[in-house]
C-alpha cells in the first residue's frame, strides 16, 4: 500500500488489513498461538487440546493468508494500471514511428505530457488516463487522415 502510495498521486481504491494484530497480538495473534501449541505439544499438553488448537490454528492461518493476498492484489491495482498506460502509450508510440507520425506537432506535444505524467512520481491516474487516451485517439485521427488522402490520390 505505501509503494502505491508513493508511486501514484491519490491511489483510488486502497484497503488495509482488518486486523493488523493478527499475527503478533499477545495471546491471540497468530505467531504467539502456535507458540503455545509447539510448547503444550513440548511439555506433554493434551494430544487432543493440541490437535484441535493446531486444527483451529491452520483455519485462521488460511483465512489470514486469504485475506492478506485480496488485500495485496487490491493494492497493486493502481500500479498495474499505471504499467497498462505507459504500454499503450508505449505501442502506440511505436505506431506512430512505424506510420511516420512521430515528429506531428499535436502527436508529439500530446504523447510527451502522457509519457511526463505516466513516469513522474506521484503519477496522476486520472490525467495519464485522459492524456494517453487523447493519443490513442489523435493517432487514430492522423492515420484516418492519411489514409483517407492515399485513398484520394494524394501523397502520404
Amino acid at each position: 500500500m505505501e509503494k502505491a502510495r508513493g508511486l501514484i498521486a491519490e491511489p483510488a481504491g486502497l484497503v488495509t488489513f482488518a486486523d493488523p494484530d493478527v499475527l503478533d497480538q499477545a495471546g491471540a495473534g497468530l505467531r504467539p498461538w502456535l507458540a503455545d501449541l509447539a510448547a503444550a505439544a513440548l511439555t506433554g499438553g493434551r494430544e487432543a487440546d493440541v490437535v484441535g488448537g493446531l486444527a483451529r490454528w491452520h483455519t485462521l492461518a488460511d483465512e489470514t493468508e486469504r485475506v492478506a493476498k485480496t488485500v495485496a492484489r487490491t493494492n497493486a491495482m493502481p500500479l498495474d494500471q499505471r504499467r497498462e498506460l505507459r504500454g499503450r502509450l508505449e505501442a502506440a508510440h511505436a505506431k506512430a514511428v512505424r506510420l511516420g507520425l512521430a515528429e506531428d506537432e499535436e502527436l508529439s506535444a500530446l504523447h510527451a505530457r502522457a509519457f511526463g505524467t505516466l513516469y513522474r512520481a506521484p503519477s496522476d491516474l486520472v490525467v495519464a488516463e485522459r492524456l494517453t487516451m487523447a493519443y490513442l485517439h489523435a493517432l487514430t485521427d492522423h492515420e484516418d487522415e492519411d489514409a483517407a488522402g492515399r485513398t484520394h490520390g494524394e501523397l502520404p
